[in-house]
């Protein structure tokens, strides 16, 4: 919390000027022409409400500084806070994948909408963005980035949204960035039901413009952001993903054991041995339970619902559940 609090002192003592360029994209939340979703907007009719997620480094081209460890992986479920802290950093490259009480559909207009923690129009972290109907195949939105690539955008600097589309993290906190399905109707993606969609799958961008390191969006241009960001909070923040258009009708599964919940070796997190830790939540974040095997008993629990969080070296998982 101290790291996002330099961050906010730095930019209200110093002005730093930045260029311009194509802005061809729609502008900043408040502005006439920008697609920003505010996270109370009654268009807004269900929200994630679980998420498996892989950290990653402070400084990809540095790895001896460790990974990014900012937040936990439940402050990125349910309605986005809208602040600084209530966020879980992915790091350089960090990976994020997001489920759904419904599964979104490619409904009018706009379907989802992710949200960042950026405490200014013009200080921008980026995420790539991926759907998915089954887990396992996902299509991702293609993104654009028009921002200049001749000098690197440092750890604290400035661009403009109107620079970028199909990023999340193109506004500030509170505001979320949507994404519309129609537009992955075109690709044809193979596998993916687009009425359907499970998974969505948040993936940082590597701001560098050294291309040993970056990232490129759809039309092969390097993308240019703050970088390297050598903090615990490193890399895109995750507040929240909002759903606009959802299945109506769909029932949400139910627990699947009725006493004993079992990890089974390489089941989520590709796992050789037993160093791990499960722990149950109730929906007061309360530990109710935990363990450090592969398996807990839920025997003892009354009826209701659950989070049944799994931690292994820098990943964590974490599953809504019901006990009958």
């Amino acid at each position: 919390m101290k790291v996002k609090n330099f961050k906010l002192i730095v930019f209200i003592g110093i002005w730093f000027p930045f260029i311009n360029f194509a802005q061809s994209f729609a502008p900043a939340a408040g502005d006439i022409g920008t697609t920003a979703i505010h996270k109370d907007s009654s268009t807004l009719v269900s929200w994630a409400n679980g998420i498996e997620l892989h950290r990653g480094y402070l400084n990809i081209s540095n790895k001896s500084l460790g990974f990014a460890n900012f937040g936990h992986a439940e402050n990125a479920l349910n309605q986005a806070e809208g602040n600084s802290f209530d966020v879980v950093s992915l790091g350089d490259s960090g990976v994020a994948i997001l489920t759904f009480p419904n599964p979104i559909k490619n409904g009018n207009g706009f379907d989802f909408a992710v949200f960042e923690n950026s405490f200014a129009d013009d200080y921008l972290e980026y995420a790539f963005v991926e759907v998915s109907s089954d887990g396992i195949n996902f299509v991702r939105f293609p993104p654009i980035s028009e921002t200049q690539t001749s000098t690197q955008i440092d750890g604290l600097g400035l661009s403009d949204c109107r620079n970028v589309n199909n990023l999340a993290g193109k506004y500030r906190q509170g505001f979320g960035t949507p994404f519309d399905l129609e537009e992955l109707v075109a690709l044809n993606p193979q596998n993916i039901d687009l009425d359907n969609i499970t998974h969505i799958k948040i993936i940082d961008v590597i701001g560098s413009i050294n291309a040993q390191f970056g990232t490129f969006d759809s039309q092969g241009n390097i993308i240019n952001e703050p970088w390297p960001s050598e903090f615990d909070s490193g890399g895109f923040d995750l507040d929240g993903i909002g759903v606009l258009n959802h299945v109506v009708g769909f029932e949400e599964k139910k627990n699947p054991f009725s006493n004993l919940i079992k990890i089974e070796e390489n089941l989520i997190f590709n796992l050789t041995d037993n160093k791990f830790v499960i722990k149950i939540y109730d929906l007061t974040g309360k530990i109710t339970l935990e363990s450090i095997e592969n398996q807990i008993n839920i025997q003892r629990l009354n009826s209701g619902i659950y989070f049944l969080k799994i931690e292994f070296q820098n990943q964590e998982n974490l599953i809504r559940f019901f006990k009958k």
